[in-house]
């Protein structure tokens, strides 16, 4: 487990995951301005590997944009349809294009 924790240093792209499959780019945008964060200008959801939950990325203007929205929606209760108990929509920084980690 310890080796899927990376020190990824802050970027303008977060990655969203544990969503429901039901999430769309409109209610990840939502979330955000609900929580007190401006909208991302990008949503990308990824093919979905499970029926459980849902995955992306999503872009801000900035880095200081990104991580406040970070800070204001991580851990964010997620109703959805067809689950019991909310999902808890968690956020990350992306890594480096290449593959590789951003170190500090």
């Amino acid at each position: 487990m310890a080796a899927r924790n990376r020190i990824v240093k802050p970027t303008h792209v977060l990655h969203w995951y544990n969503a429901p499959v039901t999430m769309t780019e409109e209610k990840l945008k939502e979330l955000f301005v609900d929580k007190g964060a401006v909208a991302p200008d990008k949503v990308v959801i990824f093919p979905q590997r499970s029926e459980r939950s849902s995955a992306g990325i999503c872009e801000f203007p900035n880095t200081e944009r990104a991580t406040e929205a970070l800070m204001l929606a991580n851990h964010t209760p997620v109703e959805s349809p067809v689950g019991k108990a909310p999902y808890i929509v968690k956020l990350a920084f992306a890594g480096g294009r290449d593959g590789k980690d951003f170190r500090m």
